[in-house]
């Protein structure tokens, strides 16, 4: 009988130990567990926040092109309006300064047309109307 309580002592201090180590392990899985929810809740805060970030992003850059837009079109109309006047009048001028003069003032009107082209060119490419070929 004494053997039998030794050995009964012996496999309940191992089923003490094993449940200890157990009870041990299910602790730092918890502990882990929280941890990670943790992370989860940070990771989800921040998410949110660049999403937020994104749409402000996306909102500033439609603006950006609707003024551009805008700009262009108010220098390009005028520009326009002066240039169709500008090459009538010098296929009537005689005078070879005045001439030199008003060719200077259409090639420089053509030219900020050209540019204000361009200007609206790559409006188009940034709101992906336009692509560009290499």
């Amino acid at each position: 009988m004494r053997q039998k309580t030794k050995i009964q002592k012996m496999l309940e201090l191992q089923v003490e130990e094993k449940t200890t180590a157990l009870k041990s392990a299910i602790d730092r899985v918890t502990e882990s567990k929280a941890s990670l929810e943790h992370q989860n809740a940070l990771l989800e805060e921040q998410k949110s926040k660049l999403e937020e970030y994104s749409a402000c992003l996306e909102q500033s850059n439609k603006e950006k092109l609707m003024m551009y837009t805008n700009i262009t079109h108010e220098f390009k109309t005028p520009l326009s309006l002066i240039i169709g006047p500008l090459d009538e009048v010098s296929s009537k001028i005689k005078d070879d300064e005045e001439k030199s003069l008003l060719s200077i003032a259409v090639k420089n009107s053509k030219y900020l047309l050209e540019l204000v082209n361009q200007i609206l060119d790559l409006r188009k490419v940034d709101s992906g109307k336009l692509v560009l070929k290499r």
